[in-house]
């Protein structure tokens, strides 16, 4: 249920909204990258080897740190969730045209320009099975991922197998680095919402359309409602094409910024292990921070497996509904 009670209890859901809190906790999450960097990076040798402010450094920054890393995983998994939840509203508008264009055919004639306006609609549900296909691959792939993150949080404590994992993991992200560079975070999210509210317009426009159809079409007009229909439905599979692409790309994101987070969690307990080692800091105290350390990043693990990895069934789950419904129509047409 986690999913659900996340999801019921947000009071503002609309697309436009969701847009604005996704680009809101960007800007935040952001701010805090920073923090943490410069936190693990600059201000822990500072504090421990040059100053040795060790009480300083037990009660003030070390707690800060761990609480900056606390927000930054918290804000990439609501942009994460908020932004799957723009998935699902996609989804529910292809569903409402995919059973426009079936119940439509209930009413179209029964002739060969019905057979020819049918067709031109078999094509276009084919196109849609194939991009919900794709785009359940990569929903596919991004789940995994998350799995391997609530995974492989469990097993902090062991530091080399983790730090494998987690290079690798980033390498493989990091091989769209030049796509993410060429499309800001904010500007991704900003176009996802647009191609969905262009979709639910669209949509519209295709009922009245259709309705036009059944009712006007003759020998007379057909040549220009066929065009127009074959014009609106090519308009409707771009956007949806364009609205997964665009939403794939917050997402991953979302999820390198984790790996990169826990990396730099990963580099402050081995900061905290060599000082240790060479008595720069006392053991029990330590130890204790340590093991702070391993509950924070499964605390992490648990949220994303309570909401987003629900979230990511959900959204795969409708993806082969969708396709297996266009793949249906098509073999029906």
């Amino acid at each position: 249920m986690g999913y659900y009670i996340w999801r019921y209890g947000t009071f503002f859901k609309g697309p436009r909204v969701t847009s604005l809190k996704e680009r809101f906790e960007i800007r935040r999450l952001e701010s805090e990258a920073a923090h943490l960097t410069h936190e693990v990076f600059n201000q822990f040798p500072e504090e421990v080897k040059k100053k040795h402010s060790i009480t300083h450094f037990f009660n003030k920054t070390l707690p800060r740190f761990v609480k900056n890393f606390n927000k930054l995983c918290e804000n990439c998994f609501k942009i994460a969730a908020n932004q799957l939840s723009q998935d699902i509203s996609e989804l529910k508008e292809e569903e409402g045209i995919i059973a426009q264009l079936r119940d439509f055919w209930g009413r179209v004639p029964k002739n060969q320009m019905g057979n020819q306006i049918i067709s031109i609609e078999r094509k276009s549900l084919l196109i849609l099975a194939q991009e919900d296909k794709k785009d359940e691959l990569l929903n596919r792939d991004e789940y995994n991922e998350v799995e391997a993150i609530i995974n492989e949080a469990k097993k902090f404590d062991d530091h080399q197998k983790f730090m494998v994992w987690l290079r690798t993991r980033i390498k493989k992200r990091q091989q769209l680095r030049n796509i993410l560079e060429g499309f800001s975070w904010r500007r991704s999210v900003r176009a996802s919402t647009r191609y969905l509210l262009a979709t639910k317009d669209l949509r519209a426009q295709l009922r009245r359309l259709l309705e036009k159809i059944s009712k006007e079409i003759s020998q007379s007009n057909f040549e220009r409602l066929s065009g127009e229909l074959q014009q609106e439905l090519n308009l409707i599979c771009s956007k949806i094409r364009n609205y997964f692409k665009e939403s794939y790309l917050v997402r991953e994101r979302a999820i390198l910024t984790v790996l990169k987070a826990f990396y730099t969690l990963e580099y402050a307990d081995t900061f905290l292990q060599e000082s240790v080692t060479q008595h720069e800091l006392p053991t029990q105290q330590t130890q204790e921070a340590r093991n702070k350390l391993n509950q924070t990043i499964e605390e992490t693990g648990k949220k994303f497996h309570n909401i987003v990895t629900q979230e990511f069934r959900i959204v795969i789950h409708d993806l082969e509904k969708e396709e297996r419904e266009a793949e249906r129509l098509a073999r029906a047409a």
